[in-house]
């Protein structure tokens, strides 16, 4: 009731300082004034001050001058956003809300790419360049962009080709990792129909981590991207775009090491006697891995995507048609017992292939009255993940060794037909209702046994079997249409089958053009499917169920004297069977609907044009995200406050990745010196403590931080070129953005380590 309050008299006060500005208004003259943002969060094109729900937008001028290399340092800057990379996959979450762990599930945050979704969370690790803008939406938005968006979306626009020849290209250097690259783009009319761009970028860079033992940086890195666009406008009412990627991400090594040892564990102890110069801590150098292919570290990654955007103008709306199809193609080799020795190692493979179709009808804002989008949506995958873990006890005097081979292969489909609606009452009232049915299908094939090492012939040592059954709970199993679990058959179906409805209402009320306020309340769901781990092969623990969420929000977007942007909203959401997958600290993650979550708090957001020089962009939240019941939480390795059971009461404890406070400030200054332009900006940004892995292990506490990025430009007065300096980290903060127990090594932990201070200069010309 207090926030309520609150929130009444905020607006009240708003209301005041509108009346004022509009009299300040009338009288100004020659002042600097905000620029209007246009984004497509609704699935249209509007001014973000009209959209009723929360949004953060990055320009790609911005993503650009910035530096910003891919989505991850991206989310350095937005408020309740975290994307970063965990031991095995990538983690998305936003307001405290993310998917687990698991090949299997499906995400809490969807990405769509110029309207295509990709619904593995290894897109996130892609590099963005030629981006026109990235909108962070967040809370459930499932009507518009389907299930599976039950947290929020990234909706990336990349540059369009245009009829005037144009272009640029810019070169940059990192000296301190050896980073080198190049981004070019050229936009070319053909004829008056018809035109293409052309896009391609190129970097690679050595790393900041120091791996003494094999002496080499990481993790180094070469990435390579290449797109085309080509747009055909035959008539005013008709236009085609076919727009075809490729790209190559490989990387050597990676960020992890050892930042704290086991005790008295028989492999550690042999370590450390072997090899004086290890000494585990959070630092820039590590003491692992090996030249042999049970200490290689590295991933290669292909990625490729077609698609087919059709809009053709009817005097009542726009029909829009796209499709696509996409595929990945990916490996990783990781030396996962993060020792200078060969014991531990995991080697990925994962190819999908996803094809797509929308078809939907946008109705012409007609002013008063009804307009609607209307539509329907299929989908299709193809998913193959073939994983394997290799164990060599020989090195610690036991005299065997063996691979858990596990094959996952799933094909999905998904249909749904959605429509929202809005009703303008008059000029200050606005009702819109959405509403979204969505039908989905997965068949399963699993099959997992104990194999040779190194091999993917069936192991009939008799020790290793014995030992990887009862020490390591592996169970050979198999799910399919002929299921059995250490040959013995069991009845399981692998075809899974769930339909929802996601509906949606919110109503806005414009007090001017200047100043919107919002009500909504929604629902959504994070589909169920099949644990691609489940090691045991317990029947009852293959399948998990799906996530559903109920969220409100209230919220106000306004403009003051033109010169200051200011949005706020206050937020809760309530998830109910939270789909979890946390690591047992052996080499399995557990895996159910195992708990309910509250998120809620509030988003302040705006900019401030000072004048003509000075000019600031503000982001601040207050989130407060916790388990409202998870009673079965793993415990942690060092089984702490744990039961007889082997489990802990994780309710009333805060999410992962859910800081309680979280901020970020931009400014900048430009001014023109005789024929020459100067920018500098200045970045500021913070969060408070945060959990990271699944089990909310106290050890891995990540504390409050700050960073510090600038930037210096010097270039001509219209910017048709530039020479810069860009700083990231400038105050060199250590800080962490994942870690986990070490696997079979209860105590031991290890942390992924974010990039140091760096320098970054770059050249860019425009034509």
């Amino acid at each position: 009731m207090n926030v309520f309050l609150t929130f009444v008299m905020f607006n009240l006060g708003l209301l005041s300082l509108h009346a004022f500005s509009q009299i300040l208004n009338e009288n100004s003259t020659d002042q600097a004034k905000i620029e209007r943002i246009i984004v497509t969060a609704q699935k249209r094109v509007q001014s973000l001050k009209d959209v009723p729900l929360s949004v953060s937008v990055m320009s790609g001028e911005h993503i650009d001058k910035y530096a910003i290399a891919n989505l991850e340092e991206l989310s350095l800057s937005v408020p309740n956003l975290t994307i970063n990379e965990s031991g095995i996959g990538t983690n998305l979450f936003i307001r405290g809300v993310g998917s687990g762990v698991n090949i299997g599930f499906e995400q809490a945050v969807g990405t769509y790419i110029d309207g295509v979704y990709f619904g593995r969370a290894r897109s996130a690790r892609s590099t963005l360049f030629d981006i026109a803008r990235v909108e962070v939406l967040k809370g459930p938005q499932d009507t518009l962009f389907g299930k599976n968006a039950i947290a929020g979306a990234l909706n990336i626009t990349t540059r369009q080709p245009n009829f005037d020849l144009e272009g640029y290209l810019e070169l940059n250097t990192e000296p301190k990792f050896n980073g080198l690259g190049f981004k070019s783009a050229i936009s070319i009319p053909i004829n008056d129909e018809l035109t293409t761009r052309l896009a391609m970028m190129q970097h690679n860079e050595d790393g900041w981590i120091k791996n003494d033992f094999i002496n080499q940086p990481e993790r180094q890195k070469d990435d390579l991207v290449i797109r085309s666009t080509w747009l055909w406008q035959p008539s005013e009412q008709l236009d085609l775009a076919v727009k075809a990627e490729y790209g190559k991400f490989e990387t050597v090594g990676r960020v992890d090491l050892v930042s704290q040892l086991p005790q008295n564990l028989a492999v550690y102890e042999i370590v450390k006697n072997s090899f004086p110069s290890f000494n585990p801590s959070l630092s820039l150098t590590k003491f692992m891995g090996s030249n042999t292919p049970m200490g290689l570290e590295n991933a290669d990654n292909e990625t490729a995507l077609l698609s087919l955007n059709m809009n053709w103008i009817f005097l009542s709306g726009t029909l829009t048609s796209l499709s696509a199809y996409s595929n990945y193609d990916f490996t990783e080799n990781a030396d996962v017992d993060y020792l200078p020795i060969d014991f531990l190692h995991i080697a990925s493979k994962q190819k999908q292939k996803q094809w797509s179709q929308e078809l939907r009808f946008t109705s012409n804002n007609t002013g008063l009255g009804f307009n609607y989008i209307a539509g329907v949506y299929y989908q299709k995958n193809e998913l193959t993940s073939i994983r394997n873990v290799d164990i060599d006890n020989r090195i610690v005097g036991n005299d065997f060794s063996g691979r858990r081979h596990n094959t996952f292969l799933q094909d999905a489909t998904n249909k749904a037909v959605f429509a929202q609606v809005n009703y303008k009452f008059n000029a200050y009232w606005l009702l819109n209702t959405g509403l979204r049915y969505s039908y989905s299908k997965k068949a399963l094939f699993k099959h997992l046994y104990i194999a040779n090492f190194m091999s993917e012939e069936v192991n009939s040592d008799p020790v290793a079997n014995f030992v990887f059954r009862n020490s390591f709970n592996m169970i050979p199993h198999q799910f399919s249409f002929e299921s059995d679990r250490d040959g013995i058959p069991f009845d399981f179906n692998p075809i899974r089958r769930e339909s929802h409805f996601s509906p949606s209402v919110n109503i806005q009320y414009f007090s001017n053009q200047n100043l919107m306020m919002y009500a909504s309340i929604a629902e959504g769901f994070k589909g169920g499917g099949f644990d691609e781990d489940n090691t045991a092969g317990i029947p009852d623990k293959e399948e998990y169920e799906d996530e559903q969420v109920l969220a409100f929000e209230l919220g106000v977007k306004s403009l003051l004297f033109d010169e200051i942007s200011l949005n706020l909203s206050l937020f809760r959401s309530q998830y109910d069977d939270i789909q979890v997958s946390t690591f047992d600290g052996l080499s399995g993650f557990n895996v159910g609907n195992a708990a309910k979550s509250i998120s809620q708090g509030v988003e302040l957001d705006g900019r401030w044009i000072i004048n003509k020089q000075w000019r600031v962009k503000y982001a601040f939240t207050y989130l407060d995200a916790y388990y409202e019941s998870y009673l079965q939480g793993q415990c942690t390795s060092s089984k702490t406050h744990c039961d007889d059971l082997g489990v802990q009461d994780l309710s009333g404890r805060s999410l992962q990745f859910s800081p309680k406070f979280s901020g970020a400030i931009n400014f900048q200054f430009e001014q023109e010196i005789n024929n020459w332009l100067v920018i500098a900006n200045g970045n500021l940004n913070y969060s408070d403590d945060f959990e990271i892995p699944g089990d909310l292990d106290p050890e891995l506490l990540q504390k409050s931080f700050i960073k510090i990025n600038a930037r210096i430009q010097l270039g001509d007065l219209d910017e048709n070129w530039y020479i810069a300096l860009v700083g990231k980290n400038l105050t060199n903060k250590l800080t962490t953005s994942w870690g986990n127990d070490i696997p079979f090594a209860p105590g031991g932990y290890f942390q992924h380590i974010d990039a140091p201070r760096s320098i970054e200069l770059m050249f860019n010309w425009r034509f």
